[in-house]
């Protein structure tokens, strides 16, 4: 937003004076009336283009939907986990491209190291994941049901998947063994649709090897772990514990979802006049003076739309 003062232009004429600060909270002064408005507001030279009126209910429906969002988002550490596969899955592509295009000769041990490294990321985001939740959902005594939902789909995938027991369990083996026994491999599969060839990275760690040590703390995963194949597909893992997780979080945070969705609903139908233009979309608070025919005050608080794109990511329109 420009330091200067914004000239404001909307219903009735209303133009902000000179003096009059876009920054200032909007709190209501005595003799003055409140207008609440969706407006614009232009990136380069911060004027502010007043849209529509927003009736005073309509604003409070807007403020507790908005409340809703930034609580929301600030415990969101499944964010971190979607972010951290994100990342090992662009490395893995950025690896497949180069070996594809032969640019220059790729280092597979580089690429172990490094598609190693954003594995531990994602597992240190998962882990996060999972005991900050259980703590949210322990913080209040009505979450209870949310509590025993969550525990009981994490109970679910450690129960019933290897890929998921595997990898929590890999935390604990570097950090008493080191870096585990493995490489990347290129494979080449054909799509048949078009007849090219689709390349890929697989990141595969050595099934013996992760069995030598005796400091490895696999407990009861050691004896499923010699009926695996001898080089485990470590990618396709975190592909299969990715969709673990995300079956814990929906489990969990059911109700938290619903509430999300429906305060994304009443914001964007709220704001929905500004939300297709260009220009950032705020919420404006103007405190006009009737003696001046003027604006004394302007307060500005942009529109989450950030927070609105994590409320469709996280709950997407049927």
């Amino acid at each position: 937003m420009s330091s200067g003062n914004p000239t404001a232009s909307g219903p009735g004429g209303i133009t902000v004076r000179p003096g009059a600060s876009a920054d200032e909270p909007a709190d209501a002064e005595v003799g003055s009336r409140v207008l609440r408005l969706v407006g614009l507001v232009a990136g380069s030279t911060g004027g502010v283009e007043c849209v529509q009126e927003v009736s005073e209910a309509d604003y409070r429906r807007y403020e507790a939907a908005a409340a809703q969002l930034r609580r929301f988002s600030t415990n969101d550490t499944y964010a971190l986990v979607v972010r951290s596969h994100t990342r090992f899955r662009m490395r893995s592509a950025a690896y497949a491209q180069r070996a594809a295009a032969e640019e220059m000769p790729v280092s597979w041990r580089t690429a172990f190291v490094d598609l190693l490294g954003e594995l531990m990321s994602c597992l240190a985001s998962a882990q996060l994941f999972l005991d900050r939740t259980q703590n949210w959902l322990a913080e209040d005594e009505t979450r209870a049901a949310a509590r025993e939902a969550f525990d009981e789909a994490l109970a679910r995938a450690l129960a019933k998947s290897f890929p998921f027991r595997f990898l929590c369990a890999m935390r604990g083996y570097v950090e008493r063994c080191g870096l585990p026994p493995g490489r990347v491999t290129s494979q080449v599969r054909l799509v048949r649709e078009d007849g090219r060839h689709d390349r890929s990275v697989v990141l595969e760690l050595f099934r013996d090897g992760l069995l030598e040590d005796p400091a490895a703390p696999w407990g009861p995963l050691r004896d499923e772990l010699r009926r695996e194949h001898d080089r485990i597909d470590v990618t396709s893992c975190l592909s299969a514990m990715m969709k673990h997780l995300e079956d814990i979080m929906r489990a969990g945070l059911a109700a938290d979802l619903d509430a999300l969705s429906a305060s994304a609903d009443v914001i964007e139908d709220i704001a929905a006049p500004v939300l297709s233009r260009s220009g950032d979309p705020h919420m404006i608070t103007m405190h006009l003076d009737p003696r001046r025919d003027s604006v004394r005050k302007v307060g500005m608080q942009p529109v989450p739309v950030d927070l609105l794109a994590l409320a469709r990511e996280r709950c997407p329109r049927s």
